[in-house]
């Protein structure tokens, strides 16, 4: 991942130890790359290469800025060539245009997010553009997983209702599907709180179903219970849920 640094500066090392040798000066407005979280004598440190190739340590406690994706959430959007209110203008964004959001930059007291376009050339907007993070597979890969869950649930429990069967659920897993249906709808809409509470109902819902299961198969005196793939579909599902939750935890979280 591509970042900046939100300090003033920060020193790079050759290890993750404030000792080791520093190396460069990371500066608000070079990019570098992030690599994994190091622990080293208590202390958080994080790999990082830098533009030139070299690599090194910084510490964990800096304030870092991940670039990502941003769809223009206003009418007109003005793409300025510099970080200034008398800059030429180069570009005007329209609703749900796609730039790249580089990082904050500061001049003269004033605010500005650094932008990119898909070819690369770098343009600012002012710190209040209105701007959202694109959802990459996060959150829309969520809703298709609790739309899976709603579609089977009902389908199931209708099967199970009408033939009166006892293997299959009946009215309550309709109504657990409907439940989905409308959490889907709401983390559509970008909703966490929709997407934790189908992440609990799933996590429920499959405890549930894993104990009967058990109990069920050695009632009936199976040593080992048999295959069933209802239980791997679910734990599937949930593994695409969990996954898309963090995901959208991170969407969050770098859009700040």
């Amino acid at each position: 991942m591509t970042a900046r640094i939100l300090d003033h500066s920060t020193p790079v090392y050759t290890a993750p130890d404030g000792n080791s040798t520093i190396i460069a000066e990371l500066k608000p407005e070079e990019d570098f790359d992030l690599g994994k979280v190091t622990k080293h004598r208590k202390g958080k440190w994080v790999a990082v290469t830098l533009a030139d190739g070299r690599a090194g340590f910084i510490p964990g406690g800096v304030r870092v800025s991940i670039m990502h994706d941003v769809i223009v959430d206003q009418a007109d959007l003005k793409v300025l060539a510099a970080p200034c209110a008398d800059a030429p203008v180069y570009r005007h964004c329209i609703k749900t245009d796609r730039l790249r959001h580089a990082g904050p930059v500061s001049r003269n007291g004033a605010q500005w997010i650094e932008v990119r376009s898909a070819s690369g050339k770098v343009g600012f907007v002012q710190g209040s553009a209105s701007l959202k993070p694109v959802d990459d597979g996060g959150l829309a890969g969520a809703v298709g997983s609790i739309i899976f869950i709603a579609v089977v649930s009902v389908i199931a429990g209708t099967i199970g209702y009408f033939t009166e069967s006892q293997t299959l659920p009946g009215w309550e897993a309709i109504a657990g599907g409907l439940i989905f249906g409308v959490l889907a709808y709401f983390v559509h809409l970008k909703s966490k709180v929709a997407l934790g509470l189908a992440v609990v109902l799933w996590c429920l819902e499959l405890g549930f179903r894993v104990i009967v299961f058990f109990l069920t198969s050695m009632a009936e005196g199976h040593k080992t219970p048999p295959f069933n793939v209802g239980v791997l579909v679910s734990l599937f599902i949930g593994y695409s849920l969990l996954k898309s939750m963090w995901a959208g935890v991170a969407v969050e979280m770098i859009s700040q």
